[in-house]
């Protein structure tokens, strides 16, 4: 490009004046190897020509391209010119028109801020202790003050740039004399300054830059030029170790020592505070709050009073608390201390870690703000809310609590209880305590739950995170338990499913089923890995690094060299460290993996669990790998330095497995795929068999085998013969000289055996593992043949999560098709007993409801027998029915004893008559307004059946006769006595007539008499002359019924006035009965023998007129 050219291309752009401002190149004029600018200016609506050295102007900063490419056309036409000039131009770092005026990326950014009206205090403390923007920021910003000095024109930014300047010097060296700081700082960073300024021409050049801010600060008095860089400033230095015991307060008395708030509510808790100070007008133009012990300068109180840059004071505090939440929750080392924050946060953790008694307090309170989980009856979990301070200004009446799952609500409740919220009358921390509630969950408390505290509808609190997990874990005392503590024994586990990863099935014992997940029981230890809901977890304490990913129990390759490998198929690292989540970076294969973005390689990172100790343990999942070997190192990004002993190296491959096909007696069938062998393989596993391999291949590690070990459960006798745990073990018919059977099974098995009728329902069998063949065990069954009366059992033989249950029977099993049944055309008991097992079994014969015993006789399976039942029953008088049961041999060695005394299995009873009659249906009732007892039976197995009714206890038939089924028999009743009757039923003989004895007796039927329980009057005494005699005022109370010489009478008591006995235990007989009155004769027994009672002067009484109503 010609010099034409490139002049062409510069004149009529725009360009920056520092006096000037914004100009447009006029004309280009070239003098030899000089370049001269004409510009123009618009200066207050005046129209200013100035011409420039274009090569010095520039290359002092007089003047700056606005425009890259403007600048690259100038470089240009220099070069071409100037060809000793080889210190480029600068230019501003925006492409397209820029407000930048520093040199300083992070002053740029702060005056951004200033311009938007944002706060710049908190980039002012994070340069705090930086040099070069220090030095920077004072060149710069005392350079545009000396041209405010020297009456040039400066344009916003730069004025901007000195008043941030003034607030950097506030907030790092004010000490209560603003002005000398700035002078001194002046003359220290301008000391080769061709200018030469007074303190005065100083301090009102920066009056003058400060003025148009005064009311914009809003200080207490708005004549103060000061306040403005202060306020700017928030908080100066000097003063930030006055706010820690505020912030320690707010920690204390508003945050309730909660070691899990989150910053955002630690600033609106801070915030909450700071308007209740103005609220309460607590603040003050001085130093202090009134009516506290609370220090804080008048200018920082002015930002709370006006609300002006509230938010930096509000992070100030905010981080403050923060700080003191690591020194109390965290290792020293584990967190960095700020250079601005430092000097303060030492000398209140002098005072703090001094003071024995305010320790004391923390760790009794430490505890109460923080939510949990409670497992109560092994099936109900509760939500304890922690406890929260709510501001006074809100009406304690108003208080609700409400419970979400996955952000939906799920239940809202009143929080109205007479000591569910407290106050507390502290002057400027006062507030109301909510106290922790309790409440039954009625969702899964696995699936994001929640809680909030409103207060008449608007969110005072919420839990959101804390309470998130996605498996819980209880003690046996319904405690949490969290993963990565130390933990052994039964654990109640509270997840999504049962579901294992592979065939070996799950050693969980179901307690609750709920709708979205279950409560089951799983024993835990301190070494290995678990699995629930297909993520790992730990109950040991994490000291090194450690695969915890998806191991296959199954499998293993062997190097060339004999060393072998665990092989994975989703890998997880589980660490401990101090330092934060986002401090963490990780390579795989000596390659950086960036979290999130899109790579082959990823990964995830999570809190595993916090000890509020100081560490952290964290699990990284590592996804996207290749088959083959990898190696994963973690560092801790801020000392670039690996986390210790986490160099790890392992095999995977998410393609391995090995899928079921077929089985028999002898073996399983499997199909096996892996990125580590030629093809898929289909072979054969017998029963009994510890390892198979196969040559394989692992990118990066070489030629080895592929090892594939049992991942099921067969057993043996005798160690030679082996089968399947399906195959039914019978402990019966083990020789009673051997106590173990063989088992062949993944490595770390323990047997159990499961009894639930047993005070201990999970009890460890006595077991050696081969040290030759891990995967080889003999089991002891000595605790197995002490049970008595069991018919089968299982033991559970457990690794890790996985379980499989091999069912031992105590005793055959009795197949349901079992025939023992009474044939009435030969006459014959016929039996024929089908069970599993070769056993010969013991059938006992004998009496229904009887120790008679009527035969005993040794069978087997399938052998069928017949008996007659009259040679059987000729001894025996009324036989009905037989009862037929099984008994074991004898398990001892007695030559004597030949079964065992109790039966282990009775079948239901046989009728033998011949008669076999069934009351299919029986309806009977007591008709009160015929006087009547109703009866139909219904019946099979005759055509006709003999009834007879009594009255309840006594053995006197007032009714009887023959009824067919279905037949409805009405028989009418005297209420004379009796109250309660019987029906009786009766089955014919075969040789004619019924039986004596009744087959059938319903329940009493109760009906109405007209003298039991009844205090009836006596009108008259009838007498032997038939002469009445008036009885005044007499009574008789009728008790009970009873039998004389196979007579019925109502026994009583004659009273008079006040039921006062006259004379005791009368007999009454009724004669006639009547709605009005009724006739009775009375006696007296003695000996057995009836006497008429009599007057006193000797007639007897015959009779009596009893008054009815």
């Amino acid at each position: 490009m010609t010099q034409q050219e490139l002049i062409e291309k510069i004149e009529n752009q725009s360009i920056i004046s520092q006096m000037y401002g914004i100009g447009t190149i006029s004309k280009i004029r070239l003098d030899g190897k000089t370049i001269n600018f004409d510009i123009i200016f618009n200066v207050n609506g005046i129209q200013v020509n100035k011409s420039f050295s274009a090569i010095i102007a520039v290359e002092k900063k007089v003047l700056e391209f606005e425009n890259e490419e403007v600048a690259f056309f100038y470089n240009e036409l220099k070069n071409a010119l100037v060809s000793s000039v080889k210190v480029e131009t600068q230019i501003v770092e925006k492409k397209i028109i820029s407000d930048d005026v520093s040199s300083l990326k992070d002053i740029n950014s702060i005056i951004k801020l200033f311009k938007n009206n944002e706060s710049i205090t908190n980039l002012l403390i994070y340069n705090f202790d930086n040099q070069k923007f220090e030095e920077t920021l004072c060149a710069e910003g005392f350079y545009y003050l000396e041209r405010v000095m020297n009456r040039y024109y400066l344009k916003d930014e730069c004025k901007i740039e000195i008043i941030i300047l003034l607030s950097y010097i506030a907030l790092k060296y004010y000490d209560g004399d603003l002005h000398t700081q700035i002078i001194s700082n002046y003359r220290k960073h301008r000391s080769e300054s061709e200018y030469k300024f007074s303190d005065k021409s100083i301090r009102n050049s920066m009056y003058k830059i400060l003025e148009p801010y005064r009311k914009v600060v809003q200080y207490f008095r708005d004549s103060s030029y000061n306040a403005v860089p202060i306020i700017y400033a928030s908080v100066p230095h000097y003063r930030v170790s006055q706010l820690y015991k505020i912030s320690y307060d707010i920690y204390k008395k508003k945050l309730l020592f909660d070691e899990d708030v989150t910053n955002d509510q630690i600033e609106s808790k801070v915030e909450e505070c700071l308007r209740a100070l103005k609220r309460k007008d607590l603040l003050s133009d001085s130093d202090s709050i009134k009516g506290t012990e609370y220090l804080m300068s008048k200018y920082t109180q002015s930002s709370i009073y006006s609300g002006f840059n509230l938010e930096a004071l509000v992070k100030i505090i905010s981080h403050c608390i923060r700080l003191i939440i690591n020194h109390l929750t965290r290792l020293e080392d584990s967190f960095i201390v700020e250079p601005y924050y430092k000097e303060g946060y030492d000398l209140w953790v002098d005072d703090f870690d001094n003071n024995n008694k305010e320790i004391e307090k923390y760790k009794k309170s430490r505890s109460l703000s923080r939510p949990y989980f409670k497992l109560q009856n092994q099936k109900n979990i509760y939500l304890n809310t922690g406890e929260y301070c709510m501001d006074d200004s809100y009406d304690p009446q108003k208080v609700q609590i409400e419970i979400y799952s996955n952000s939906k609500l799920i239940k809202r409740y009143n929080v109205d209880g007479p000591n569910d919220i407290l106050f507390n009358d502290d002057v400027s921390m006062g507030g109301y305590i909510i106290k922790g509630q309790r409440y039954l969950l009625e969702c899964s408390p696995i699936d994001n739950l929640s809680y909030k505290i409103v207060c008449d509808g608007e969110e005072i609190y919420s839990s959101k995170e804390r309470l998130f997990r996605k498996v819980l874990f209880f003690d046996k005392g319904g405690n949490e338990v969290k993963p990565g503590t130390e933990y052994e024994g039964d654990i109640f586990v509270v997840s999504h499913t049962l579901d294992s990863n592979d065939e070996s099935g799950s050693s969980a014992i179901n307690v609750t089923k709920k709708e979205d997940y279950y409560i089951s029981i799983f024993e835990v230890n301190s070494k290995e890995v678990f699995r629930f809901d297909n993520e790992p977890y730990v109950f040991f304490k994490i000291k090194d690094p450690k695969l915890i990913g998806y191991q296959v129990p199954w499998a293993s390759f062997t190097t060339m060299e004999g060393k072998e490998e665990k092989i994975y198929k989703d890998v997880s690292v589980l660490f401990q460290t101090s330092c934060d989540m986002e401090d963490i970076y990780i390579l795989v294969d000596g390659n950086i993996i960036t979290f999130g973005e899109d790579n082959d390689i990823n990964y995830t990172i999570n809190l595993f669990s916090n000890e509020y100790n100081g560490l952290f343990a964290y699990l990284i999942n590592i996804y996207g790998l290749d088959s083959g070997l990898h190696n994963i190192k973690i560092f801790n990004i801020k000392t670039n330095k690996m986390i210790k002993d986490s160099n790890l190296n392992f095999i995977y491959d998410d393609t391995l497995s090995k899928c079921f096909v077929s089985k028999t007696n002898e073996s399983i069938i499997y199909e096996i795929m892996s990125k580590f062998l030629n093809e898929t393989i289909k072979f054969e596993y017998p029963h009994g068999t510890s390892k198979i391999e196969f040559d394989a291949f692992v990118k990066d590690l070489g030629h080895g085998k592929l090892n594939v070990y049992p991942s099921t459960i067969s057993y043996s006798i005798d160690g030679i013969v082996w089968h399947d745990i399906d195959w039914k073990f019978y402990l019966f018919e083990l020789n009673q000289a051997k106590n173990t059977i063989f088992v062949c099974g993944p490595d770390n098995l323990i047997p159990y055996v499961i009894d639930k009728k047993s005070s201990i329902r999970k009890r460890k069998l006595k077991y050696v593992q081969s040290d030759l063949d891990h995967f080889k065990y003999e089991i002891n069954l000595d605790y197995l043949k002490t049970l008595k009366n069991e018919i089968s059992l299982r033991i559970s033989f457990e690794y890790g999560t996985k379980s499989k249950y091999l069912k031992v029977w105590f005793q055959p099993f009795i197949r349901p098709d079992s025939i023992i049944e009474y044939d009435k055309s030969s006459g014959k008991i016929k039996a024929n007993i089908l069970y599993e097992g070769k056993t010969n079994l013991w059938l006992f014969l004998s009496i229904t409801n009887t120790e008679n015993i009527l035969c005993k006789v040794q069978i087997s399976s399938g052998e069928s027998i017949e008996f007659d039942k009259n040679s059987l029953i000729k001894n025996y008088d009324d036989v009905h029915y037989i009862t037929t049961a099984l008994h074991m041999p004898s398990l001892g060695i007695s030559l004597f004893k030949k079964y065992e005394e109790e039966p282990f299995k009775t079948f239901p009873k046989i009728c033998i008559d011949d008669f076999d009659v069934n009351v299919e249906k029986q309806n009977i009732y007591f008709d009160d307004a015929t006087s009547e007892i109703v009866v139909n039976t219904v019946f099979t197995g005759t055509d006709i059946l003999k009834m007879e009714i009594c009255p309840s206890g006594f053995n006197k038939t007032i009714y009887s006769e023959e009824i067919t089924s279905g037949k409805t028999i009405n028989i009418k009743i005297n209420k004379s006595i009796f109250n309660s009757y019987m029906v009786l039923l009766f089955k014919p003989n075969i040789n004619g007539g019924y039986e004596d004895k009744s087959f059938y007796k319903s329940k009493p039927i109760r009906t109405t008499s007209y003298f039991l329980k009844r205090r009836l009057q006596i009108k008259d005494f009838i007498l032997d002359d038939n002469s009445k005699y008036q009885s005044n005022n007499t009574w008789i109370n009728f008790i009970r019924i009873v039998q004389l010489d196979e007579e019925f009478y109502l026994l009583g008591n004659i009273v008079g006035i006040g039921n006062k006995i006259v004379l005791e235990d009368v007999y009454v007989s009724p004669i006639t009965l009547n709605s009005e009155d009724s006739i009775i004769k009375i006696y007296r027994i003695k000996d057995n023998k009836k006497y008429y009672l009599k007057l006193k002067n000797g007639s007897k009484i015959f009779r009596a007129i009893l008054s009815m109503k």
